[in-house]
């Protein structure tokens, strides 16, 4: 293993996650919008892979976000971590549904089965800041595989708050963000304002509404280094 191969860039050690890019040249150089390779398993537990875990939990807590993706620190390795805490003033929803989700790493993640039934959430980002909320559907049960932060294989069902957060953070390794998916967008003044001050719960939705889906169905079960479409 390459020594500085986990180091995150300097520019990304403070201030704001990395954000969307403009393509330049038909071609769009910025690490959050190509795919992410996997992380070699021997590396997981090296002490430089292990710092790097350590301060992008750090990141997470300090930008105030759910989950964070490696590429949203700059670095294009298959892993994301995702902690909630209902006393985050801002993912309050209308519901009062404050689950909390401790501090979980997945590495070179991959989804299995994914439930019929599916739920929609105006979603925002820590890589999108100033972007209006993008309507999109995630499924509402999920069967995952990844590593964790020791090296061993874990195999779970994952529903509610979990399940949205994983396939929103699994997008950004896919090199995307809900901006690529979503058709309807508003802003979160306008969201909160329609709402009492509080962000709208996730709501079931069915097949036939127009709304699209964060991972196309063709996808599950894929690796992601494997997936070639560009959705």
């Amino acid at each position: 293993m390459t020594k500085s191969a986990y180091q995150i860039p300097e520019s990304y050690l403070s201030g704001a996650a990395v954000q969307c890019c403009e393509k330049q040249s038909g071609h769009n150089t910025c690490v959050l919008h190509h795919r992410c390779r996997p992380v070699p398993i021997a590396d997981i537990t090296h002490g430089d892979f292990q710092q790097t875990l350590q301060f992008a939990a750090f990141r997470r807590q300090q930008l105030q976000g759910i989950g964070i993706a490696a590429n949203q620190l700059g670095l294009s390795y298959q892993f994301f971590l995702i902690e909630r805490d209902p006393a985050n003033s801002r993912y309050k929803t209308a519901s009062n549904n404050e689950v909390y989700i401790p501090l979980t790493y997945y590495i070179n993640p991959i989804i299995k089965q994914v439930s019929d039934e599916c739920v929609c959430l105006y979603h925002a980002c820590l890589s999108c800041v100033g972007a209006d909320r993008g309507l999109v559907a995630t499924y509402k049960d999920i069967y995952v595989e990844y590593f964790n932060e020791k090296a061993e294989k874990i195999s779970r069902q994952l529903s509610g708050w979990e399940a949205i957060i994983f396939q929103h953070e699994y997008n950004h390794l896919l090199g995307r963000t809900y901006l690529n998916v979503a058709k309807e967008y508003i802003t979160t003044e306008q969201l909160l304002t329609n709402n009492d001050g509080k962000v709208p719960a996730p709501r079931d939705v069915t097949v036939i509404e127009d709304i699209p889906i964060m991972i196309p169905r063709e996808w599950i079960g894929m690796r992601i280094e494997s997936i070639t479409d560009n959705k």
